[in-house]
């Protein structure tokens, strides 16, 4: 059987643009201090994030500013949904103290579609 991942996930082939996405952390409790060591990307046009810093806030802060111009972007992650996304959801209102409608906060990241691999 064949099957063109386009169709499962309804993306226009002409207008497709993606992010491929993964972090590196301290441990898997963004809540009790583990952190964001970590973070690399690459989108459909080639432009590049690549990123270890051990002050969490700069990282955070350089990645979303990558991020800017990518709103019509889909994601790409293995264990994005569950881990990743939600990880730096919460270390980002935690280091800047932003709600949830702030650009470094939640609302930010959730406007994306999201494909995850796992």
């Amino acid at each position: 059987m064949d099957v063109n991942i386009t169709e499962v996930v309804k993306i226009d082939e002409k207008t497709r643009n993606e992010i491929v996405v993964d972090i590196e952390t301290t441990g898997l409790l963004p809540w009790y201090g583990d952190k964001v060591t970590c973070i690399c990307a690459r989108d459909s046009n080639g432009d590049t994030f690549s990123e270890v810093n051990e002050i969490e806030s700069e990282l955070l802060d350089k990645f979303i500013d990558w991020l800017s111009d990518k709103e019509d972007y889909s994601w790409i992650s293995f264990n994005g949904k569950q881990f990743d996304i939600p990880f730096i959801m919460t270390r980002s209102c935690l280091e800047f103290g932003l709600s949830d409608d702030d650009l470094k906060c939640s609302y930010h990241f959730l406007k994306w579609n999201h494909i995850d691999l796992l």
